[in-house]
């Protein structure tokens, strides 16, 4: 099953507004914005070391009775070494998180389903409390933040399809009357280690993901090759 309305068919089409955990700010997105958010973007690749991977595994094994996963582990580590190198000035620092969907209990997602249900889920904390902050800390908190429940997935996409719904976008598909906050201490992580992503090529690899509910337009359609 691989369906557009098998995921917008679980929003609360009463959703006026985007829940907190999505970070969605209300406002004209403009072309300023747009430009930093597609453009005056630095992407990095992090690779992590085998002996960093075992400890990153082990403070993820210690800490599995909390539901702490080794992508929490990595998330804590990324956000303090990003909190470390941002200057003085930047008192808050911001980060991106990107959880999938589908196996959300209770949400209603049909077992066989195939295709994107992610969501965004933005943190924002003090960059001083993020310094003061042990590696095990901040994951537990990113856990418990970022952690999508039914709730706020419904009340997202919801929000977001009366946005497509209402027009509100542009010719190029987005969304014009929302924008996620940008900023110099904002950090966006996307863990691609276990997607298929990096074993599929389409000349490069995958560096952004969207939201289901984007309509595919012919200049995003990919054909494959002969």
């Amino acid at each position: 099953m691989f369906s557009r309305e098998v995921v917008t068919a679980l929003g609360d089409p009463q959703a006026s507004t985007p829940s907190e955990k999505s970070g969605l700010q209300m406002g004209q997105l403009t072309p300023a914005m747009l430009y930093d958010l597609f453009f005056d973007v630095r992407y990095a690749t992090v690779n992590v070391s085998s002996e960093q991977h075992i400890l990153l595994k082990s403070i993820a094994a210690e800490m599995n009775g909390a539901g702490v996963s080794l992508n929490d582990v990595l998330h804590g580590l990324l956000l303090k070494t990003f909190a470390t190198v941002l200057p003085e000035s930047q008192a808050v620092v911001t980060i991106d998180m990107v959880y999938d969907i589908r196996h959300v209990k209770s949400f209603g997602m049909p077992e066989n389903y195939c295709g994107n249900t992610i969501l965004h889920r933005w943190l924002e904390l003090p960059r001083a409390q993020v310094l003061a902050a042990s590696c095990r800390e901040l994951a537990a908190h990113i856990r418990a933040y970022g952690k999508s429940d039914p709730e706020s997935a419904r009340q997202d996409i919801g929000f977001l399809q009366g946005e497509y719904i209402s027009g509100r976008l542009n010719e190029a598909g987005v969304l014009t009357h929302v924008h996620p906050p940008l900023g110099a201490g904002s950090i966006i992580i996307n863990n691609l280690s276990a997607s298929p992503n990096t074993k599929v090529t389409f000349g490069g690899m995958a560096l952004w993901t969207d939201l289901a509910i984007n309509e595919t337009t012919e200049n995003d359609q990919w054909q494959p090759s002969d």
